[in-house]
């Protein structure tokens, strides 16, 4: 099985739909396991059950073809501090879903957290808000205007797929973690610095109309490629250049 190799800080990220068709579960045997099965059948059926088996057959074949395995041939295990990890593979990955669409990041140099969130216009901001921002975030939130619910999900990806990445998800309180971002043009990804975070880089990514996404780091972005696993179309996400401008800014400050 595939194993890290030096150079730190090269991610991909996959998307991947969580409104497909999956098929009867009986034809899952040769790529989920027998827990993961057990686990869609104690879901309600319809969309609860079709989701979770969508993100299960997605990671499961992504991870696989990045590691040269079959998908059945995957086994999972859990780190001491909670993280998924590939079982006689030292290639970190981690997965998010909002909505429809689903979001891969594997990584074969660094630990890595992702999030995406569907956009909803109609979110209570004003009651989140002092849950999840600092005193700063929160002042910079104020002075925001029209780009409020924007903002208020951009620090929400950045800082979970940080949580996501450093292994403690939400057991942290957001609002503990400080995002500064270093510039953004509306309509465009954004990379950002999370204070006291170590070494560890956010990138923000547009993966579809009304979505935000940000992938974490441990060790400063080299690299990164991005695909949709479903139309296999490495052109999907229309950042790639502009990610890739924003990693070599980031590494020169």
């Amino acid at each position: 099985m595939k194993q890290s190799t030096p150079g730190g800080g090269r991610v991909r990220v996959w998307t991947f739909s969580l409104g497909v068709s999956v098929p009867d579960m009986r034809r899952l045997d040769s790529i989920l396991s027998e827990n993961e099965l057990i686990t869609a059948a104690r879901r309600a059926s319809g969309r609860p059950r079709a989701e979770y088996l969508a993100t299960r057959v997605a990671v499961r074949s992504l991870l696989a073809q990045h590691l040269g395995e079959r998908p059945g041939n995957l086994r999972f295990t859990t780190s001491p501090d909670g993280k998924p990890e590939v079982v006689d593979a030292t290639t970190h990955f981690n997965v998010s879903h909002s909505n429809r669409l689903g979001l891969l990041a594997v990584s074969d140099d660094a630990e890595v957290g992702v999030d995406v969130e569907h956009v909803d216009a109609g979110l209570d901001v004003d009651a989140l808000a002092p849950r999840v921002l600092g005193a700063d975030e929160a002042s910079g939130l104020a002075r925001a205007g029209s780009l409020r619910t924007e903002l208020f999900y951009r620090y929400w990806t950045c800082k979970e797929s940080y949580l996501k990445g450093i292994g403690c998800g939400l057991r942290r309180a957001p609002a503990e973690v400080e995002i500064r971002f270093a510039g953004r043009r509306p309509g465009r990804p954004g990379s950002a610095r999370v204070t006291g975070g170590d070494t560890w880089s956010v990138l923000e990514l547009l993966p579809a109309a009304r979505y935000v996404a940000a992938v974490a780091t441990r060790e400063p972005l080299s690299h990164i490629e991005l695909a949709d696993w479903t139309s296999n179309d490495e052109r999907i996400f229309p950042d790639q250049r502009i990610c890739d401008k924003l990693i070599k800014e980031g590494n020169h400050q």
